[in-house]
């Protein structure tokens, strides 16, 4: 199969003065490509790293690092057009360098680079635990989307066919197709414009049009959307089988991959509430003991305080559990986090030495660490589904 992720960089403006830079620090595709040369690469399987937009920005010596381990392409042209032929969702979505502008279309940039054949879909913050020709070899002959568009296995050609027609509707009538689905969600139009096409995914996946083939117990790997809502598997989407890894979960790192009962992650989904947590933990751990708050909420909700009207209206499911939310006592506190990180942003702080971006947190929890200190019951803000390590571990 096909491994692809495909990015973008936004043009420079006053809120995006260094588009290299703000790609460096929302997505984990340095790191990635690091870890899968650390895992020994990956016996002639390579990850396609796309990119479109304004791609003057990569330098030759990133190109060139990416291109130890993955296949590097520029198909600025190709996305262009794709805008073009879908105007009205371009302008709904503020242009077309836009976060989901660039979401919707990025399944087309796909279909058209790779037509039938089967494709593994990554999103550009997901770190992989085990080599892709494994991966590879356990998503053969499936169909699925992860319960978000972080991950998705596309063996059935359909589902690119599925996907282009509903957009052309969208597109065409925005209004008319979402009077069919967005009553359904939690807060109907509200909730949609969280992520929207997370959203419309869901609608096409749960009304039949995207297929979705389930895992069955036996399946190698944890597919993990939102590590910060474990032990729960599902996000956007509920699934079938396989909804919840049995508690109390037991986390460890064998021979460099990370493990959960036992069982392998296929990958790390660096979302930003979960690198809050990450970055959190650090900040409390390295620099400000005193702000040591126990257990660690995801502070940082994209941007916002992770508070519980603003979380309820974006995860459908979050009133079964699973998500930190910050208490009220602790929202000071979060907003500071949330300034410290853009505060770094402002002054350039060097990524390894910048608590709050990907290069720092790769060395501290996979050089340095592992994920045994936030994964235990004094940590992990939802109580009593860890099975914490024997006394002398790394939890504190």
């Amino acid at each position: 199969m096909i491994h692809v992720s495909v990015n973008y960089l936004a043009p420079q403006s006053a809120e995006n003065p260094d588009p290299l830079a703000r790609l460096r620090s929302v997505t984990w595709l340095v790191e990635n490509a690091r870890h899968l040369r650390r895992m020994g690469g990956s016996a002639g399987e390579r990850l396609h790293l796309v990119f479109v937009g304004h791609t003057q920005h990569l330098t030759p010596a990133l190109v060139e690092e990416l291109s130890e381990t993955c296949r590097v392409s520029i198909e600025t042209p190709l996305y262009e057009r794709l805008c073009a032929e879908h105007p009205r969702l371009v302008a709904s979505q503020g242009g077309p360098y836009r976060l989901f502008t660039f979401a919707f279309l990025r399944w087309l940039v796909i279909e058209r680079l790779f037509g039938a054949e089967p494709v593994l879909c990554h999103d550009g913050d997901i770190l992989h635990n085990v080599p892709l020709p494994a991966i590879s070899a356990a998503f053969r002959g499936i169909t699925r989307t992860a319960t978000s568009t972080a991950f998705a296995a596309i063996s059935d050609p359909h589902w690119f066919k599925a996907w282009a027609r509903n957009l052309a509707d969208f597109d065409s009538d925005p209004e008319v197709f979402l009077a069919r689905h967005v009553s359904r969600l939690p807060f109907g139009p509200a909730s949609f414009a969280t992520s929207p096409e997370e959203y419309f995914a869901k609608f096409l996946i749960e009304s039949g049009e995207l297929p979705q083939d389930e895992l069955d117990a036996g399946f190698p790997f944890w597919i993990v959307p939102q590590p910060h809502v474990l032990p729960r598997l599902y996000n956007f989407v509920e699934t079938k089988s396989l909804n919840a890894v049995p508690t109390p979960m037991r986390y460890e790192r064998s021979w460099g991959t990370d493990m959960i009962n036992g069982r392998p992650l296929a990958f790390w989904h660096m979302q930003k509430p979960f690198m809050s947590q990450l970055s959190s933990l650090a900040v409390f751990r390295e620099g400000n003991p005193e702000l040591d708050t126990g257990r660690i909420y995801n502070f940082n909700y994209y941007g916002w305080t992770g508070v519980e009207e603003r979380v309820r209206a974006a995860d459908p499911y979050h009133l079964r559990g699973g998500y930190g939310v910050v208490p009220r006592h602790l929202e000071r506190l979060a907003g500071e986090l949330i300034a410290a990180e853009k505060s770094n942003a402002l002054q350039r702080v060097a990524p390894e030495r910048n608590l709050f971006h990907p290069a720092f947190l790769y060395d501290y929890y996979f050089r340095r660490f592992d994920f045994s200190i936030l994964f235990n019951n004094r940590r992990w803000p939802q109580p009593g589904v860890w099975q914490d390590a024997q006394a002398g571990g790394l939890a504190r």
